[in-house]
């Protein structure tokens, strides 16, 4: 356990800040973290909340109510991320019509319409649908920008759960309890 907070409090402190986005306050009990950001998702609705696919759509995250929703945040200079792509897209092919997964890429650095963005991202092989938001993930989730960083919504839109790192059996087990 120690390792891991380590481990991702190395990776936190590496990254680079991206965009506009501001920093979000790291509570010193860096464990308590998920909770504080579940805590908020409870008391705010996340139906607001907008996209812009590939083909530049724009939609909202209350438009997909109804299926359980995974959302991946990550980055193509995390390892650990480029890692779990293959296991990430076991699980969307096992669920995929129960399940709407999303990944999201860090603001700022990327032009989620670019060719060569979608070059990329064809090369990994990644099955999620590959998304920007319309604001600054950190800022709109509560969520400092640690990869990967998995969320989870219900049907019904509610927040479920967040973690950081590549516990995939998890998010196995939030979406068999949730279906």
């Amino acid at each position: 356990m120690k390792k891991s907070f380590v481990l991702i409090l190395c990776l936190f402190m590496l990254l680079p800040s991206y965009g506009q986005c501001e920093d979000v306050a790291i509570t010193e009990d860096f464990e308590k973290l998920p909770k504080q950001i579940i805590e908020h998702f409870q008391k705010h609705s996340i139906s607001n909340f907008n996209f812009i696919d590939s083909d530049g759509n724009t939609f909202s995250m209350g438009s997909m109510e109804g299926k359980i929703i995974a959302i991946n945040y990550w980055s193509f200079s995390c390892k650990p991320c480029i890692d779990e792509i293959p296991k990430l897209n076991l699980i969307v092919e096992k669920y995929k019509s129960k399940v709407h997964f999303l990944s999201i890429l860090p603001p700022g650095k990327f032009n989620i319409q670019s060719e060569s963005l979608q070059k990329k991202i064809e090369a990994l092989s990644f099955d999620y649908q590959h998304v920007a938001m319309t604001e600054c993930f950190s800022d709109v989730f509560k969520v400092p920008m640690i990869f990967p960083t998995h969320i989870i919504i219900g049907r019904d839109g509610r927040f479920l759960d967040l973690f950081f790192g590549t516990d995939l059996d998890r998010l196995e087990k939030q979406i068999v309890n949730n279906i």
